[in-house]
């Protein structure tokens, strides 16, 4: 993940990003990032999208950190679908 930027927030200042999706749900700093108000993208594509899961078992839904990221990313849109 590019560190070096002049906001701090290298997400953005680009218009384009390819990046691991385990990457992305184990780093906390770079959901922080992705969730700042000026960071909106107007499409995002994941692959393996299935990946994307939370388990219900016993009555609890247990959530996955690549779920979280996959609620994190629907915020990143600039228009509603």
């Amino acid at each position: 993940m590019p560190v070096c930027s002049s906001t701090g927030n290298w997400f953005l200042e680009t218009n384009l990003a390819i990046a691991r999706l385990d990457k992305l749900a184990r780093n906390e700093d770079v959901q922080l990032k992705l969730q700042a108000p000026d960071c909106r993208w107007d499409l995002v594509v994941v692959d393996e999208a299935h990946k994307l899961s939370a388990t219900f078992f016993g009555g609890e839904v247990k959530y996955t950190k690549r779920y979280r990221l996959g609620n994190c990313s629907r915020s990143l849109r600039g228009t509603s679908f």
